[in-house]
């Protein structure tokens, strides 16, 4: 499964958006993170620590969803998307 512990703001998919848990955590990981959202499957593999085909599998549903866009073989997020998203911010869950 993909997860990834985020400490700062987040944008997250909608719940209504019905992606599985390894869909969300790659659309997190990718949109959250500027250094993550234009990236192939070898590296994204390799920055979260997940075997390419989870990366794959959950890139494939992304694609078909419209959150990522294949461009020459590297996903990238599809900017148009995030009017689809929420934006989380931890300070929001915090006490005090």
């Amino acid at each position: 499964m993909i997860r990834k512990m985020i400490y700062d703001t987040m944008l997250v998919p909608k719940p209504e958006s019905k992606l599985d848990m390894d869909a969300v955590g790659l659309l997190v990981s990718m949109a959250s993170n500027f250094e993550v959202d234009y990236k192939d499957v070898h590296s994204l593999s390799k920055i979260l620590s997940v075997p390419k085909k989870e990366i794959e599998t959950a890139a494939k549903k992304l694609v078909k969803r419209g959150y990522l866009k294949i461009v020459d073989g590297v996903y990238a997020v599809n900017k148009f998307k995030i009017k689809d998203m929420l934006l989380i911010e931890p300070n929001n869950n915090r006490e005090g």
